[in-house]
């Protein structure tokens, strides 16, 4: 700035008070700035840190809701699958007892069978003729229960 003579057609006195009044705008803008426009960002900042506060609360609650949730799903599954369990223990166990009846009936009969073969090697060798005679075949018997329990077998369930 030039003090003495004019300068681009201004003298002085003229710059000197341009210059004083953009020192005052200066202060002012600084004092408005500190004062005023501060404090207003400094509550809007606080009143979003207060928010941001809230919002991260919330997510929180939510996870841990989502987390009980997830529990109590588990926990709901869990009882799922221990029912299925339960039922397929109940129904291995009904289906392997009548399995296991059907077996000794079987075993029985095989038993019964060897008995009538022990008694016919007797009558053969015996070599009477009246218990040759009196010889009742069970073989008829044995032929119609051994395909009578094969057709009616609790097979056809598994």
């Amino acid at each position: 700035m030039c003090v003495i003579g004019p300068y681009k057609g201004q003298d002085a006195e003229e710059l000197s008070k341009t210059h004083e009044r953009e020192i005052q705008k200066i202060k002012y803008d600084s004092q408005i700035l500190q004062v005023k426009v501060i404090s207003r960002y400094q509550e809007k900042y606080t009143i979003t840190e207060n928010t941001m506060s809230q919002v991260k609360s919330k997510f929180n609650d939510l996870r841990n809701e989502s987390r009980k949730l997830k529990q109590l799903r588990h926990k709901k599954v869990y009882k799922i699958f221990d029912k299925i369990a339960a039922l397929n223990q109940s129904l291995k166990d009904r289906n392997l007892y009548g399995l296991q009846t059907h077996q000794n009936r079987i075993r029985i009969q095989i038993c019964g069978m060897k008995k009538i073969i022990e008694q016919n090697n007797k009558i053969l060798k015996s070599n009477k003729w009246s218990e040759v005679r009196n010889y009742l075949s069970q073989l008829e018997d044995y032929e119609k229960n051994n395909s009578k329990n094969w057709s009616e077998n609790a097979f056809s369930e598994y």
